[in-house]
């Protein structure tokens, strides 16, 4: 049970790419950030709490997972903002990624609506099950919101706390009382890690406290966007290189005493990684070749995405090394295919230009012993691995045309989606975003309808 729930909240994009960022420089890692406003994913602190035997009442329970936490917080930042998905806004795309984390729980918890909630937090054992179920799960945040907003003290005065949740209340500590207000500038959203973005210009240089990895490109993005905005840092769990990895296997007597240690954290500054990442990508291209900073962006997360994310699956035997090592071919490939507006931020992709060019590229170099065919056409290349003397295993793992047309457009959905600030994206399940309702009313892959 508890290996499935760490396995819930390892969300976001594949855990191997910013290890091959780190090999690119690791400047971007910040050793001492003082920052004045915090955002807090209080959605991922959901997923991360645990049950213990004190925890007899609600409030218990919100004191020691999230008021301790905002209080930490508070001793030195002016500002903390706690955020969790409104599941009444939340894209009806991520009911994917939420099946497929139900259907490996192996155990359903049953809860709908008008269900009681029980008067105490259930065992730890329930309470994993429990929250794969999202109605439980947002009676659970109705309590968490409503125990911060009328209880919360903070540690000092001249503080503010925002609850961002169906509506932000903004509460102001001051040295006489509290201001309350409901921020009526702020829409309706979603998922809580895409909210961030509409606090950063009013509080100018924000840290994002959260695990989530798809936070990261989403800051990415958004400064891109707005180069002269304030600071973006994201704290989350440190990267290892592949050396302190290699030191790690080697350290058999930590291995054998099965002392992992605590958790270590580390603050990435996101501006200096997307100068750092930019760096890297020009080398495919040429540092002459002047390209749009925003389409450059755009590039680097559709590369980033091709190894699956929550909302897209990763390419068939394509791994995180395979495209970074072959940007040399993917990146010229993706300009060519790729469009930005930079008046309405809206990355396209030509799909089928995209699959007979940059997937023609990565195919017939990561297969290149199995790729006879030098023209630029998909149907050849997968032609050639179905009659190359690949096992047959592999050859039923190969992409079809359609499963890659999907996935391109998959990629573009979501990275429009996360360029979005204060609202919500449109989701059209006709397959045009590489999605679909089957059969059974559920939204799957537009390959996979039946």
């Amino acid at each position: 049970m508890q290996d499935f729930h760490r396995c819930v909240f390892a969300m976001g994009i594949n855990p191997q790419w910013p290890k091959e960022w780190k090999e690119e420089g690791s400047e971007f890692v910040e050793a001492n950030v003082r920052c004045k406003s915090i955002f807090i994913d209080g959605q991922i602190l959901l997923m991360k709490s645990h049950i213990k035997d004190t925890d007899t009442t609600w409030r218990e329970f919100v004191r020691r997972n999230f008021s301790q936490v905002i209080s930490r917080h508070h001793i030195s930042a002016d500002t903390v903002i706690m955020s969790f998905d409104n599941y009444d806004n939340v894209p009806i795309f991520k009911s994917i990624e939420q099946n497929r984390r139900i259907s490996a729980s192996h155990a359903v918890y049953k809860f709908k609506n008008g269900d009681q909630l029980p008067n105490c937090p259930p065992s730890q054992e329930v309470w994993v099950r429990a929250l794969q179920n999202r109605v439980f799960k947002s009676n659970i945040i109705s309590i968490i919101a409503t125990i911060l907003t009328s209880e919360y003290v903070p540690p000092r005065k001249a503080t503010t706390l925002i609850i961002d949740f169906v509506n932000c209340v903004r509460i102001d500590y001051k040295t006489t009382g509290q201001q309350r207000v409901v921020m009526a500038e702020m829409n309706a959203m979603g998922e809580s890690d895409v909210k961030f973005m509409r606090y950063i210009e009013m509080f100018h240089d924000l840290c994002i406290d959260s695990i989530d990895s798809d936070v990261v490109l989403i800051a990415l993005l958004y400064k891109t966007r707005h180069p002269a905005a304030g600071k973006v840092y994201v704290r989350r769990y440190k990267t290892k290189t592949k050396t302190q990895e290699t030191e790690m296997r080697l350290n058999k007597r930590r291995k054998l005493d099965g002392d992992t240690g605590p958790k270590e954290y580390e603050v990435l500054d996101i501006g200096v990684l997307k100068d750092i990442l930019h760096a890297s990508m020009r080398q495919a291209i040429g540092v002459s070749h002047v390209v749009c900073e925003r389409q450059f962006s755009s590039i680097l997360v559709f590369m980033t995405l091709l190894c699956g994310c929550d909302y897209s699956r990763k390419l068939p035997r394509i791994g995180v090394r395979s495209v970074w090592e072959n940007m040399h071919v993917i990146v010229p490939a993706l300009l060519k295919c790729t469009q930005y507006d930079t008046t309405t931020s809206f990355f396209s992709v030509n799909v089928e230009q995209c699959i007979n060019t940059m997937m023609v590229e990565i195919y017939s170099q990561v297969f290149r012993k199995h790729v006879k065919c030098t023209e630029a056409c998909m149907v050849a290349v997968l032609t050639d691995l179905k009659n190359s003397s690949l096992s047959d295993k592999l050859k039923t793992e190969m992409p079809t045309y359609f499963s890659l047309d999907s996935t391109i457009r998959n990629i573009q959905w979501v990275i429009n989606y996360w360029n979005l600030e204060n609202t919500d994206p449109q989701c059209d399940p006709t397959g045009s975003h590489g999605f679909v309702i089957d059969s059974k009313h559920r939204v799957v892959f537009a390959d996979k309808a039946k």
